[in-house]
């Protein structure tokens, strides 16, 4: 688990960030059936007093989901209700600080397909360091 191999190297809190997409990912409970406690147990394990989880929002053309917006299956509401109000998992920004949100699979398609449209979708410094260290398969 993440927090226990970065429990290693510090007692300091821990901030975990995630893009509000994946948040469905995390209360899905069949990612927890091998813990004898299910998604309880891991959420536990993962989210503490010296943890959380802060959520960078999804912003598309047509919605924007970030942990406010967020809703959980409606069995889990209580779950991601008590972590919220506790401060475990937090919006990093709202929505209208965001910019609209391209997907990292989106942009290796583009250059994987050799369209330098992907050249646009990343900051110049990462686009820089994707050339000079031909990362990707970039030639």
């Amino acid at each position: 688990m993440l927090k226990t191999y970065l429990r290693q190297y510090t007692q300091e809190p821990i901030a975990i960030v995630i893009g509000a997409s994946h948040l469905d990912r995390v209360f899905d409970e069949t990612r927890y059936k091998d813990l004898s406690g299910g998604l309880l147990e891991g959420l536990g394990k993962l989210l503490d007093a010296n943890t959380k989880l802060y959520v960078y929002p999804h912003k598309t053309e047509m919605v924007c989901v970030t942990a406010k917006s967020f809703f959980p299956a409606p069995h889990m509401r209580h779950i991601y209700t008590h972590f919220k109000e506790n401060s475990q998992i937090c919006d990093i920004v709202g929505c209208e600080e965001a910019e609209v949100y391209t997907h990292s699979k989106q942009v290796h398609d583009l250059m994987v397909a050799k369209d330098p449209q992907w050249e646009k979708l990343v900051p110049a410094a990462v686009r820089d360091l994707i050339r000079t260290k031909k990362l990707f398969g970039f030639q």
